[in-house]
């Protein structure tokens, strides 16, 4: 399958391993695309909105459910 490499906002409550809820920092990662997820649409340095599914203790932990571009100009708080 396909990844895709998305440098993403602080999330509020993403859940950890052990079921807990905590904030996640800014960061790059790795997820992989699912049918749901098409990613022929979506060029290198395009804005996206993502919702992933986390399942631990498998290949592909993080899986990208819907992705969508966002329109040109839009502000993200990301790290320099």
């Amino acid at each position: 399958g396909h990844t895709l490499e998305i440098q993403h906002e602080r999330i509020s409550k993403m859940r950890t391993v052990d079921g807990t809820l905590e904030p996640m920092e800014p960061m790059t990662m790795v997820f992989s695309a699912t049918s749901a997820a098409p990613i022929e649409q979506i060029a290198v340095g395009d804005l996206v909105k993502v919702e992933f599914t986390t399942h631990y203790r498998t290949d592909a932990v993080l899986r990208l459910i819907p992705i969508e571009k966002l329109p040109a100009g839009t502000t993200l708080e990301l790290p320099r």
